[in-house]
């Protein structure tokens, strides 16, 4: 039943759990904002992935990628709950610079306090408003994709949102060889 359920919201699929592997980031991030479209449509809400065709992940299970970026889209739907209908807008971009693979998950919600960008990722650490559909945050989620990431090499930080975005989060890693 879980794993059906898991298969529902895109956060399984067949061969998922099979050994790590380097995956092409942009069908993923496109089948994660694909699970939320009616939810998107429902709320007003604007998707738009920049990521290159060609970009990869170093090897990783795909089951901890798409923990990742579903977390993230979940709470950027939390954050946008409290903006004009009008600004709502969740992005995710990604590029390689240096040898380092950069995912930045992006929204015009309301943002965190810089005070608290650290904090948030600590256990049981929730600022999200809780939801009807979404749930109410444990506070477990950003600690989780921290573990995931830091088990890469990478790391993963709230950052300076780029002009006309509210909140940016980066997962960085090191690219695979």
């Amino acid at each position: 039943m879980i794993e059906d359920l898991g298969k529902l919201l895109g956060l399984i699929r067949v061969g998922s759990r099979s050994k790590k592997r380097s995956l092409a980031l942009l069908p993923i991030a496109n089948s994660v904002f694909e699970s939320f479209d009616s939810y998107f449509k429902e709320n007003y809400i604007k998707d738009h992935i920049d990521i290159p065709n060609y970009l990869r992940t170093p090897r990783m299970h795909e089951t901890e990628l798409l923990s990742i970026l579903h977390n993230f889209t979940t709470n950027s739907i939390k954050a946008l709950k409290k903006v004009q209908v009008n600004e709502r807008r969740i992005g995710l971009k990604a590029f390689e610079q240096n040898k380092i693979i950069y995912i930045w998950f992006l929204d015009t919600g309301i943002g965190l306090n810089k005070d608290l960008w650290e904090k948030a990722f600590e256990p049981f650490e929730s600022y999200s408003e809780p939801d009807l559909e979404l749930g109410a945050g444990t506070g477990l989620g950003l600690n989780l994709v921290r573990d995931i990431v830091r088990s890469y090499n990478g790391d993963v930080r709230f950052t300076d949102a780029p002009l006309g975005w509210k909140t940016c989060i980066e997962v960085a890693f090191p690219r695979g060889e």
